[in-house]
């Protein structure tokens, strides 16, 4: 699914000089929730090695509150699961700007649900029908004799982009799908009714108040667990690239400083300390 499906103007306007940069002790970041903690964790690397006291302003909002904060000169860097069309990407380069994107790690994408629930594996037809509503209890799954809850996050976020672009594959969802404004929603419906069910970056999970299923994509033949061996060799199913977009300045040292960091060693550490999986992907993690 391309972006300017989503919010077409955003790409069209003309881009707003970044007031941001100026300010040399801060670097504003905005986008996906399931990138949050990682580049947290990367911010605090930075920082202890270089030596360089740095203010890193950190929101989330979604992949496509990202990007559309960029277009509009908001922030410095935008956190994005979703990459940027090349028709896309020249609507920045026509004002004049360089964008830059970075790929610098994947995350897997959860199924989760209550630690209660008895289920534990879904095929991806199966977690289809429940978006659509065609399963809306989990008895047909093998659980209790209990409506399922399905639930997910608002339409800017890249893992609803994700869920729609390779599971739903333009399936409608249900009506009855409930809808959450951040992860944090997400993970206290989890805990709170051991009927519900959604997904999540593994960034964002709480393994102490939700579980994260088995998936198969073969019709049940063969079910992969979200854990870095599956992950790393791509057998599970549900891995998503995090990308980050800035715009170069001139005369500007902080933000090239930060993006090298990233992608140095001492960065990769701290993604596979997360459990995130570092571009690119080595058969040695670091």
């Amino acid at each position: 699914m391309q972006i300017n499906k989503i919010f077409p103007l955003f790409f069209v306007i003309a881009f707003e000089s970044c007031q941001f940069l100026e300010k040399k002790d801060t670097i504003n970041i905005k986008g996906s929730d399931s990138m949050l903690p990682l580049m947290h964790k990367i911010a605090s690397g930075y920082e202890e090695s270089t030596g360089k006291k740095l203010h890193v302003a950190l929101s989330g909002g979604g992949s496509l509150d990202g990007l559309a904060a960029l277009a509009k000169g908001e922030t410095d860097i935008a956190m994005s699961s979703v990459a940027l069309s090349e028709q896309e990407k020249k609507a920045y380069e026509s004002q004049g700007n360089k964008l830059t994107e970075v790929l610098f790690a994947f995350d897997d994408v959860l199924v989760i649900v209550n630690p209660d629930n008895p289920v534990s594996q879904i095929t991806t037809e199966q977690l289809q029908k429940i978006y659509t509503g065609e399963i809306n209890n989990w008895s047909q799954l093998g659980g209790n004799d209990a409506p399922i809850i399905g639930l997910i996050r608002d339409k800017d976020s890249g893992i609803t982009d994700f869920l729609m672009d390779n599971v739903m594959k333009k399936a409608p969802f249900s009506t009855k799908i409930i809808q959450k404004d951040s992860t944090k929603f997400i993970n206290q419906a989890i805990d709170n009714d051991v009927n519900a069910i959604a997904l999540i970056g593994s960034g964002n999970f709480d393994k102490h108040n939700a579980k994260a299923l088995d998936v198969s994509e073969d019709g049940g033949k063969t079910y992969y667990a979200p854990n870095e061996i599956n992950v790393r060799a791509k057998y599970y199913p549900f891995i998503i690239p995090l990308y980050l977009y800035y715009v170069e300045k001139k005369n500007d040292e902080i933000l090239p400083s930060f993006v090298n960091y990233l992608l140095s060693k001492s960065a990769r550490y701290d993604i596979v300390d997360m459990g995130y999986v570092p571009n690119p992907i080595e058969e040695d993690s670091l």
